[in-house]
């Protein structure tokens, strides 16, 4: 598992720069690199995924979460724990809490997270 995650951040190390600029390309240059991204991460350990967000000039976050499968875990911390420092990105180890007061705008309509309720049928 640790070679795999070696492997991976190799691959990532060569080609991060491409990611750092993924909002400024066209649609489907952003969907080619996203399915390599997947790709790469998915010879690491299939049940791994990601979600990747930042400014071209600020330090971007990429996390890697296993999606609540507990199975994964592992797999997630050994990718963070083989991560390369490195100045532009910022590793994160599962999908982290949002804030309370985080609002959803549709057209006309704001939805925020503490009046949104649902009752199971």
């Amino acid at each position: 598992m640790e070679e795999q995650a070696k492997k991976f951040w190799e691959w990532f190390e060569k080609n991060h720069y491409a990611y750092l600029f993924i909002h400024q390309v066209d649609n489907d240059e952003r969907v080619r690199l996203l399915d390599n991204f997947t790709e790469q991460l998915h010879e690491y350990c299939e049940n791994v995924w990601f979600e990747m967000g930042g400014e071209p000039n600020d330090v971007h976050d990429l996390t890697f979460t296993a999606e609540g499968n507990s199975e994964y875990f592992l797999e997630v911390t050994t990718l963070i724990e083989q991560a390369p420092s490195m100045a532009d990105w910022k590793f994160i180890a599962f999908k982290q809490p949002y804030n309370d007061e985080f609002t959803i705008q549709v057209d006309d309509i704001s939805l925020r997270k503490r009046d949104i309720w649902f009752m199971p049928m």
